[in-house]
């Protein structure tokens, strides 16, 4: 690969590690030209909400995300309210919830994009209200034990998209951007644990890390 192509592809990374997955109200930032194994867009790592420049999450985002409170809305009237919104209206939820033969959650990157498709819209809920919807819905069908596995496991995945990192990554500096991963990394896995981490993140991680590698490497005297 041409040292140029990789500097697109690593800055086109970072810029979207630095806040535009916020900033713009979209949930995935698929990377120009990144793909992975099964040929889908890589999504930018900052599409859980983490900020690599250092940033503080854009006020509202965490609270939208925010644990259990008094809804004072019910789930149909939440639901309701939210496919009236352009960002909801004639959408079907992404991603699922997979459990395993016994009936308990199933660590895999598509619960992390059905709790995604829950978050588009943040000014029309409360973080009580979107998750009495989350917990009517995101695990319909599936038994009690996955249903509060997933409402524990949205609760981490809440504190993870609020947490303030420390390391900044810099889109002109491609040595610091490691360090940033890293924390990344040890955080998720911290909060989601390390099957969950690997699930959400493992893959992306993986292929930044490798590109990065592949820059740093060719740009260090």
């Amino acid at each position: 690969m041409e040292l140029s192509t990789k500097w697109a592809w690593g800055g086109a990374a970072v810029a979207a590690l630095g806040g535009a997955a916020w900033l713009g109200g979209q949930v995935y930032q698929p990377e120009a030209g990144v793909k992975l194994a099964d040929n889908r867009p890589a999504l930018s790592l900052m599409s859980a909400g983490q900020n690599l420049a250092g940033a503080a999450p854009a006020e509202g985002a965490a609270a939208v995300v925010g644990a259990a409170g008094t809804s004072l809305r019910s789930a149909d009237q939440v639901r309701d309210a939210l496919m009236a919104t352009p960002a909801f209206k004639g959408s079907q939820p992404d991603g699922d919830c997979r459990v395993n033969a016994v009936g308990h959650l199933q660590p895999d990157i598509e619960m992390r994009r059905r709790f995604d498709y829950y978050l588009r819209e943040q000014t029309e809920v409360t973080a009580a209200e979107i998750r009495s919807l989350v917990a009517a819905d995101a695990c319909a069908g599936r038994s009690p034990e996955a249903v509060s596995q997933m409402l524990d496991l949205w609760d981490r995945y809440a504190r993870l998209r609020s947490y303030a990192y420390q390391y900044p990554a810099s889109p002109r500096n491609p040595l610091t951007w490691l360090p940033a991963l890293n924390e990344h990394q040890a955080v998720r896995r911290q909060i989601l644990g390390p099957a969950w981490a690997e699930a959400f993140y493992g893959e992306e991680e993986a292929l930044f890390k490798k590109l990065v590698g592949a820059i740093v490497g060719q740009t260090t005297p």
